[in-house]
C-alpha cells in the first residue's frame, strides 16, 4: 500500500525483458529484490500474511524480539551498507595520494555519510559523498588517502543511513546468508619505490570503475556456497 511501490511494466521506456520480469513486475524501493516479484499474472488481497516457500522458509532471518526470543522474519528493507571498489584486494599501491571508491545504500533512507579507516578501524575519516542522495538510491562516494610510510594496510568503509543506522562491524548470524553488510577490510601494500598522484576522479573513471565492479559481480556464484565471512550473499 506504500505510494513509492509499482507496478512496473517498462523500463527506460522499453518494454521488460522477460528476464527482467515482463509483463509486469512488481518493485518495492529500498526493500531487496526478493520482494520485487516478476512476471505478475494476479493480485489477490488476503487478511493475513502469506506463508509461500519463499515467505516462510527460503528468504528468512531470525531476529530478537524485545523480551528476548528469536523470532523468523520475511526479508524486507535493505540494510545499510558501503561496498569499496577500489583499490583492490591485495593492490600495490605507491606513496602518495591515493583514490578509494566505493559505493553505498541505506535502503528506505538515504546515505548521509561513509566513513573511511586506513588502519583496520581504529580512526576513522569521512569520505565524499557524490551525486544526489535520496532514500532507494545508491550513493558514490570518494576518499583521497595520504599515504607517508611504506607497509601493509587494512582499509575499511562504513556507511551510516539518514536515520542514523551504522553499518555493523561483525556479522550476525541469526541473519544466515541474508543482511551480509558488515564492514569488512581491504588489505592493500604501499610500496616504497612507488609514487602515486591520485585525484578526484571525472564522470568517465567513475562510470569504468562502475562497469568493471559490476562486470566483475556477474562471476559470482548464487546461491550456491555462500562465503558469508568474505561477504557472500545478500
Amino acid at each position: 500500500m506504500h505510494r513509492d511501490t509499482l507496478l512496473v511494466t517498462k523500463m527506460n521506456g522499453e518494454l521488460l525483458d522477460p528476464i527482467h520480469g515482463y509483463p509486469v513486475r512488481l518493485v518495492v524501493p529500498g526493500w531487496y529484490g526478493v520482494a520485487s516479484v516478476k512476471w505478475v499474472s494476479r493480485i489477490a488481497a488476503i487478511d493475513h500474511a502469506f506463508t509461500g516457500y519463499y515467505q516462510s522458509k527460503k528468504y528468512t532471518i531470525q531476529k530478537r524480539s524485545g523480551q528476548g526470543t528469536v523470532e523468523k522474519a520475511v526479508v524486507g528493507p535493505m540494510a545499510v551498507k558501503s561496498e569499496m571498489i577500489r583499490p583492490h584486494l591485495g593492490e600495490r599501491l605507491g606513496l602518495g595520494t591515493n583514490r578509494i571508491f566505493g559505493v553505498a545504500w541505506g535502503g528506505e533512507e538515504a546515505v548521509a555519510k561513509v566513513e573511511v579507516s586506513v588502519d583496520g578501524g581504529k580512526s576513522w575519516a569521512d569520505a565524499d559523498l557524490l551525486g544526489p542522495q535520496a532514500p532507494y538510491s545508491w550513493a558514490m562516494w570518494e576518499y583521497l588517502w595520504e599515504a607517508g610510510e611504506p607497509g601493509a594496510y587494512s582499509i575499511v568503509s562504513r556507511a551510516v543511513s539518514a536515520g542514523g543506522r551504522v553499518q555493523p562491524d561483525a556479522h550476525d548470524p541469526l541473519l544466515g546468508g541474508y543482511q551480509i553488510h558488515f564492514v569488512r577490510p581491504r588489505e592493500v601494500v604501499v610500496e616504497h619505490q612507488r609514487r602515486s598522484a591520485d585525484h578526484h576522479a571525472n564522470f568517465d573513471t567513475m562510470l569504468y570503475d562502475m562497469n568493471a565492479f559490476a562486470e566483475e559481480n556477474t562471476r559470482r556464484p548464487l546461491d550456491l556456497e555462500l562465503e558469508v565471512e568474505a561477504g557472500a550473499g545478500i
